[in-house]
């Protein structure tokens, strides 16, 4: 359960990363989400990276999907791309994820959220996307504290 990704059966991939386009290239395309709804990335050379939603940074982690799949078997990745210790705790907690959802925190990281049970609901891949795709853009060119305004949950 510690790797594991969700259902993308019922959802359209390439819209999600519209909120995201200033930091990730049109030529990428998700490979896979996480339950937290990071995602990871192909780029058309087969290179693999992760879309950290919660601090909003797009990370090279391998050169080629094989490369990646074996990484998966590393302990040090599975706790930092899936944190299984919430993961399982948000499981006990929530239903069960359901084909285009993800634990979604209520008050991102970035702006003081914990990751706590209590900071983290269930959410549509669309809101979480969108809504963290345009908080990090705006609070990359503002300074720290100043406040960000408006955002638009599209799905």
């Amino acid at each position: 359960m510690s790797n594991s990704f969700l259902d993308l059966s019922s959802v359209e991939t390439p819209s999600l990363l519209e909120a995201w386009r200033w930091l990730v290239p049109e030529s990428m395309s998700i490979q896979s989400i996480t339950p937290f709804g990071d995602a990871f990335l192909l780029d058309p050379t087969g290179t693999v990276h992760w879309l950290n939603t919660d601090n909003g940074q797009l990370t090279q982690v391998a050169t080629t999907l094989s490369e990646f799949k074996q990484g998966l078997a590393n302990p040090s990745n599975i706790e930092q791309w899936f944190v299984p210790k919430l993961l399982e705790a948000l499981h006990q907690h929530f239903p069960v994820l359901r084909s285009g959802q993800c634990y979604s925190p209520i008050l991102p990281p970035c702006v003081g959220g914990t990751y706590k049970i209590s900071n983290f609901e269930v959410s549509s891949l669309g809101v979480h996307f969108g809504i963290l795709g345009q908080l990090h853009e705006k609070n990359r060119s503002l300074p720290d504290g100043a406040p960000i305004k408006q955002f638009e949950a599209n799905e």
